[in-house]
């Protein structure tokens, strides 16, 4: 026998022990905490979970954006806690994606968007027309929004 068989044999395990190397396993993630689990624009939030890999990192998404990511430590499982401020989107459900190292595995939670009215402004007189700016996030366009002062409840409105 020449020995190509054996030759051929020896590269191919080579190859596949080398293949094998570079291959990883997908990683379980779970999340096993959102607090709190609504909020408004602007506010904070923080994510737990744990993951299967004891290394690495796992990115937070809210939608589509990118808001945080978190180191996974620990020894058997891992673990990771990510902060992240709510990026704006208009009232609703979002939902929040918690992905270990690009795209090996991943848990999905949602979290409730309220809307938030941030600043009013106050007019130096009371005079009947004077016009007052209210502005917030987490209205969607075309809300239909009610201002009511006291039991008046028929104010003229412009949402821009």
């Amino acid at each position: 026998m020449d020995g190509r068989p054996k030759q051929f044999i020896l590269i191919l395990i080579a190859f596949l022990m080398v293949l094998g190397s570079v291959m990883t396993a997908s990683a379980t993630v779970t999340i096993t905490e959102l607090t709190p689990g609504t909020g408004t624009v602007y506010s904070t939030a923080t994510i737990s979970g744990t993951c299967s890999a004891t290394a690495g990192t796992v990115t937070i998404t809210f939608g589509t954006e990118t808001v945080g990511t978190a180191a996974v430590t620990g020894t058997g499982t891992g673990s990771f806690t990510c902060v992240f401020t709510v990026p704006i989107h208009v009232y609703g459900t979002e939902t929040i994606t918690a992905t270990y190292d690009g795209a090996e595995g991943s848990a999905t939670t949602t979290f409730f968007i309220l809307p938030n009215v941030v600043n009013i402004t106050t007019p130096t007189n009371n005079v009947v027309g004077t016009i007052i700016t209210i502005s917030g996030t987490g209205y969607a366009a075309n809300d239909n929004i009610t201002v009511a002062f006291g039991t008046n409840n028929n104010i003229k409105t412009d949402v821009i």
